[in-house]
């Protein structure tokens, strides 16, 4: 059994994809839906999975929920509310009345759209990741270089509210190498409440059927920073098509794994065990 950390699924007639571009509309410009990304999984052997939140609206958190109900598939749900509102506690509140409330395991803040860098070690932000951690709810880091220094100071305020950095801090792999990039996630790394997406590598690279060894550079120095039990494969499905198909995006992984001379421990914790405690995800929802 697999669990793929990171995907997304979207009705564009009740939540548009503003973000979406005129060179990536063609690939991801319509509907995506649960049973499309379990096609793709399945033969990988991906059955179970968290979807994460896209647009910053209220209504998509509840929609997604819903839709998590729905489907065994989905194990849990990294939903959106506006960090540092004054009403974030209603806000929070609302979520949890909500009859699959149950499936939220975490929240997600979209600072890579933030024109502030610093925003994240910011009073508003602070306000969230307390009360995410007051209800048990992951933070999922959206995040580039540039935001890293503000984001280390973060996770360090608050040691007891959980992180997730999203699709390895989005490198770009073609001009980054492993050595690089490590030095730059090593203050985020080097605290205990993060861990890290493997996630987001196929719109980070021109060509992923050649990034085979960057990859697994780049696992090889996420292993070293984060260690074995905070890294956790995500597809970001279906953003993830505009570089390679659902299976060329775990075949890459895989094949990461495989230069890294990983062992059955290692693997398991790379598609399970991981996702399954940064998220605190039913493990016999999971089994």
């Amino acid at each position: 059994m697999r669990i793929d950390a990171h995907h997304h699924v979207w009705d564009l007639a009740v939540h548009p994809q503003d973000w979406i571009g005129p060179e990536s509309a063609p690939v991801i410009g319509r509907d995506f839906d649960v049973d499309q990304w379990l096609a793709a999984a399945e033969p990988t052997g991906v059955t179970h999975a968290v979807v994460v939140q896209t647009v910053p609206q209220d209504s998509e958190t509840p929609y997604l929920l819903d839709l998590a109900a729905r489907h065994e598939h989905v194990l849990g749900v990294v939903g959106w509310v506006p960090f540092g509102a004054p009403d974030l506690m209603e806000r929070l509140d609302a979520l949890a009345d909500h009859p699959a409330s149950d499936l939220l395991v975490g929240l997600r803040d979209l600072s890579e759209q933030r024109a502030d860098p610093a925003w994240l070690a910011g009073p508003e932000a602070a306000r969230t990741f307390a009360a995410a951690c007051e209800r048990d709810l992951t933070i999922d880091l959206l995040v580039r270089g540039e935001h890293l220094a503000a984001a280390a100071e973060a996770v360090r305020a608050h040691p007891d509210t959980s992180f997730v950095v999203d699709h390895l801090a989005k490198p770009d792999l073609d001009q980054t190498t492993p050595g690089e990039w490590a030095a730059l996630i090593a203050p985020l790394a080097s605290a205990p409440n993060v861990a890290l997406k493997f996630s987001g590598y196929a719109t980070q690279t021109g060509d992923l059927g050649a990034a085979d060894l960057t990859l697994a550079g780049y696992l090889n120095a996420a292993l070293e920073a984060f260690g074995p039990r905070r890294i956790m494969f995500g597809s970001d499905w279906p953003v993830c098509l505009i570089g390679g198909s659902y299976a060329q995006v775990v075949a890459a992984a895989e094949a990461a794994l495989e230069v890294v001379d990983a062992d059955d421990a290692l693997r398991g914790e790379f598609f399970t065990g991981a996702a399954t405690r940064w998220y605190g995800l039913d493990p016999l929802e999971a089994a």
